[in-house]
């Protein structure tokens, strides 16, 4: 199997995943326009160097079972961790200029998000039933909530770890 997805500007492949059935989960970036299969997307805000991100899926022979487009006019999209839990529901980390987000997705639909507008970058993993999230603190004295009571940054380069129930 071989594929390429491109187009005019910037691409980069930044995440995949594989299912107990040999499906293809793909994820990357692009600045202009990006073809994937017979999807065309184009970068909404390109003037601005900004990236949106494609999340595309494959069969195990490779041919294209759709794709999705993340970002929009207002927002700088990156999509950086891609995994399959045990039922093969695909785990996605996508983090925005404003906000992060974690999604599931099940047959090709998203059936479960947390996001937060308090932080706007860090990693994301399964953890049986949890999602555990890793990234950077946005600065000393910020308060953020991840849902067990506020914690407060002790300094400019602190990280967070939390466990997010799905």
């Amino acid at each position: 199997m071989h594929r390429v997805a491109g187009g005019p500007g910037s691409h980069y492949g930044l995440s995949v995943a594989v299912d107990t059935g040999g499906r293809i989960a793909f994820g990357g970036l692009f600045g202009e326009e990006v073809d994937v299969g017979d999807d065309h997307f184009v970068n909404p805000n390109p003037e601005s160097c900004s990236f949106d991100a494609v999340l595309a899926g494959f069969d195990a022979a490779g041919e294209n079972l759709g794709s999705k487009q993340n970002g929009s006019a207002s927002t700088d999209a990156h999509l950086t961790e891609l995994h399959f839990d045990p039922a093969d529901a695909l785990f996605v980390t996508v983090y925005l200029d404003d906000a992060l987000s974690v999604r599931l997705y099940a047959g090709g639909e998203q059936t479960w998000e947390w996001k937060t507008d308090q932080l706007a970058l860090g990693r994301g993993a399964l953890a049986g039933v949890d999602a555990v999230l890793v990234g950077a603190w946005p600065g000393k004295d910020v308060m953020i909530d991840f849902g067990g009571g506020p914690l407060v940054g002790r300094g400019d380069g602190d990280f967070f770890l939390a466990k997010i129930r799905r």
